[in-house]
């Protein structure tokens, strides 16, 4: 730690500091555009920001910093993603001069307290996480407000900093700890420093605990369950499709391992800019050490199952960058400047080879999601629950998002009406990837059209491969039909019918749809004749709908004949009997049904008594 010292603010350093935080300012207005929908971790942000100022409640848990900071932007800001958006670009401005701030503590040259902030205000990963809405930004903002304050022999200040950092972003508790070790070490400040820290921490703690009955130090971060989701989104978007044309949709592949060090060490060089992550690894030990709790994540998060998505890094680069101003800065000439020089040629190369992420928006291809949302605006209420795989109709629609069951298909729509659901929305490549069971509800006319749990009440079919439709839950006092149910039928003709007859014969039966499922079960017959159950359902639809009596005798008697032990084959043609009041027959029928129970009865009292000697 350097002694506490003011240098005196030169008109040159006045200068520089201006030009790069405006500079900082201009390169993310350009690219504001590019933020297009709001990010999945930003929707519960908001959720949570929406609720904390008097909205519905939500189940979500995540710390409650960045969500308090939104509530504050929405004072100016209506529209709450805007309002997230300015946050996180008010806060990437802000970080660049307080690397500065933080780097002239430690470091002679101008020139050089210049670098972490240039590469704070023009590389891609710190530009794009300055527009989307997560929390990375201010996190990063008061973990560096923290360095400062701990350099400038403030303990109380820098503690209270820590504690709100760790507000946003629970892992920032490591960060604190490491901090509070390293000036243990030194035998300085880190009394008063930890006190503040914890009481931070404990307010957070005993509010959030009370609040939503979660008692526990590390709620859920947003990071921290990215390792399985993004790697299914990598899949998702792996063909770079994108359904806004000028936006990037492909995103990094991700590792899915649980330890994944090296992972992360590739993309702190990618992302860095090559040469200063390693000159800032060297400089963490050549008089920068304090720092050292700002880098200690990039060791310890991988043994707690983190992937190594670029997102995962950024909390470490600031540190690292001004770790190496901080070691060029002890080097001498010409070796300090050839080494900058080089340095500067790494941030170069980054923004040539990652020029893509500063339009990358992994979000762009759920377009159709965000015009379903819309659709449903006017149809639903702040309480209405919407059950998705991604939370983008339910934002845009002002309702409640749940995530879909886990499960079979059965299971998961038997939830969803147990747990009073009002609609469900299903995104085809969204469904093919994360909950394949379900992907028939967007892919094939029957299942659409005859699934008993459920009404389709609208479309959206305007991108290749990107189907997206809205289903009203059929379940008692459940939302009303919608006017838009009247025409839907035309709409889902353009849906493709498979092949899967007897499933279509199932669901089509189950929601009263008795002439069409008798069809669906006569193709099951016409591939395959000796299927006993198609021919009985055949019967049974015939039946239920009144329909062709006749044929459905024959059907049953078809059914017995391959199977004359299946009792409730005789029960089918006993009712057609009956219905056609055909008295005789029917008795006929029934005592042969009983024959066939006897003999059950006695085959099974012969294996017990088999078993019994």
């Amino acid at each position: 730690m350097p002694p506490k010292t003011e240098r005196p603010w030169s008109s040159l350093e006045t200068i520089l500091l201006v030009a790069v935080t405006i500079l900082a300012a201009v390169v993310r207005v350009w690219f504001w555009k590019y933020q297009t929908i709001i990010s999945v971790d930003g929707s519960v942000f908001v959720q949570i920001a929406k609720s904390l100022t008097g909205g519905p409640e939500t189940e979500a848990l995540y710390p409650y910093g960045y969500p308090l900071l939104i509530s504050l932007a929405h004072l100016f800001q209506q529209d709450w993603m805007v309002a997230a958006k300015v946050v996180d670009f008010l806060a990437g401005v802000a970080l660049v001069p307080l690397l500065w701030i933080l780097g002239r503590m430690y470091i002679q040259s101008i020139w050089l307290r210049l670098l972490a902030p240039l590469a704070a205000a023009v590389l891609p990963l710190t530009v794009v996480f300055s527009l989307l809405t997560l929390s990375e930004m201010p996190y990063l903002v008061f973990l560096t407000a923290m360095f400062i304050a701990i350099s400038s022999r403030r303990p109380v200040l820098a503690g209270v900093l820590g504690g709100i950092a760790y507000a946003t972003r629970p892992e920032g508790l490591i960060t604190i700890l490491v901090l509070g070790l390293l000036l243990l070490l030194q035998k300085q400040l880190w009394r008063r420093y930890l006190l503040a820290a914890a009481a931070v921490v404990v307010v957070c703690f005993v509010f959030q605990g009370i609040d939503r009955n979660a008692w526990q130090l590390a709620v859920a971060s947003p990071a921290a369950e990215q390792t399985w989701w993004e790697t299914k989104t990598s899949e998702l978007l792996s063909s770079g499709a994108s359904a806004t044309p000028g936006i990037e949709t492909t995103v990094p592949e991700v590792d899915g391992s649980s330890v994944s060090f090296v992972g992360n060490l590739k993309n702190l060089l990618i992302q860095g800019g090559w040469l200063a992550p390693v000159l800032g690894l060297v400089g963490l030990f050549s008089g920068a050490g304090i720092l050292i709790a700002g880098v200690a994540q990039l060791v310890l998060l991988p043994f707690f199952g983190q992937g190594d998505h670029p997102r995962l890094i950024l909390p470490f680069l600031p540190f690292l960058w001004v770790a190496a101003a901080i070691f060029l800065d002890r080097l001498k000439s010409p070796l300090r400047w050839g080494l900058l020089a080089l340095t500067l040629g790494g941030f170069a190369f980054t923004i040539q080879t990652e020029q893509t992420s500063y339009r990358l928006d992994e979000n762009a291809l759920f377009v159709p999601l965000v015009e379903v949302g819309e659709w449903l605006r006017p149809q639903v209420t702040p309480q209405t629950v919407i059950y998705d795989l991604k939370p983008y109709a339910a934002y845009y629609a002002g309702a409640q998002y749940r995530t879909l069951p886990e499960g079979s298909y059965e299971d998961a729509l038997d939830q969803v009406v147990k747990e009073g659901g009002d609609f469900v929305v299903l995104h085809q490549p969204v469904a093919a990837v994360f909950r394949k069971d379900l992907l028939p509800l967007v892919t094939d006319k029957p299942v659409t059209w005859h699934e008993p749990r459920l009404a389709p009440v609208h479309i959206n079919n305007k991108y290749l491969d990107s189907r997206a439709l809205v289903f009203r839950v059929l379940r008692p006092g459940g939302p009303s039909p919608l006017t838009s149910e009247s025409t839907i039928k035309r709409e889902i003709g353009i849906i493709e019918h498979s092949p899967n007859h007897f499933f279509h014969g199932e669901l089509a039966m189950r929601s009263g749809n008795y002439i069409p499922a008798a069809g669906e079960f006569a193709y099951v017959n016409e591939s395959d004749p000796d299927n006993s159950v198609a021919w009985n359902y055949r019967a049974q639809c015939l039946v239920n709908a009144r329909q062709a009596l006749e044929q459905a005798s024959s059907y049953a008697r078809r059914a017995i004949q391959l199977d004359p032990e299946n009792e409730a084959y005789y029960q089918t043609l006993i009712e057609i009997l009956t219905l056609q009041q055909n008295d005789r027959a029917a008795d006929l029928w029934r005592q042969r049904l009983e024959d066939v129970k006897t003999r059950k009865a006695s085959s099974s009292s012969d294996t017990d008594s088999s078993a019994g000697d």
